[in-house]
């Protein structure tokens, strides 16, 4: 649940929360932050749903799944096994990623988003192939990933995943914590 995860963040130092515009993340973000009543929240667009009908897929692979069927997943079927759609998410990850880390370089962010989004960033930070995307875990609902940098290069030594249960769904927290290194 959010209030459980708002109690294992509540000794956290949290300067800015950046959070998906849809009412349950901002519900989520609302819990979590009951703790820290400072803490400024900032809604972008950028963090909503991935979009794959309108947004992700050209009109001619919505027209090819359309007309061949979908799959199990939204790359099921393409002819690419969704490759190109893969690329603009591991590139709209590193824009994001880039722009709040120069934003908010000093600062402990957390990020409130979805499953698809949440993906795409893990993807970008831990460096993974395009060809990997299967590979990368569905975040479950409630999951809290850290990550600590140096101005623009990754610690992946201070990567540490935290696990929690929740009755919202697909809601998921992302904390990136930019701190100058020192050693």
């Amino acid at each position: 649940q959010a209030k459980q995860a708002g109690l294992e963040l509540k000794n956290e130092k949290i300067d800015v929360c950046i959070c998906s515009p849809f009412t349950r993340t901002k519900e989520t973000a609302e819990q979590i932050l009951k703790y820290h009543p400072e803490t400024k929240i900032v809604y972008d667009n950028r963090l909503e749903e991935v979009d794959f009908r309108n947004n992700l897929l050209t009109k001619d692979e919505v027209e090819y799944l359309d007309t061949n069927g979908w799959g199990k997943y939204w790359y099921d079927g393409l002819p690419d096994n969704g490759k190109r759609a893969v690329t603009v998410l591991k590139n709209e990850a590193k824009n994001i990623i880039e722009d709040i880390k120069s934003k908010y370089f000093g600062n402990t962010i957390l990020i409130v988003s979805h499953g698809t989004r949440i993906r795409s960033f893990k993807m970008y930070l831990d460096n993974i192939n395009i060809n990997k995307w299967e590979d990368i875990p569905h975040p479950k609902n409630c999951e809290i990933i850290k990550y600590s940098f140096n101005k623009s290069k990754l610690l992946c030594e201070d990567f540490i995943e935290e696990y929690f249960d929740s009755l919202l769904e697909e809601d998921d927290y992302f904390l990136l914590e930019s701190k100058e290194y020192r050693g």
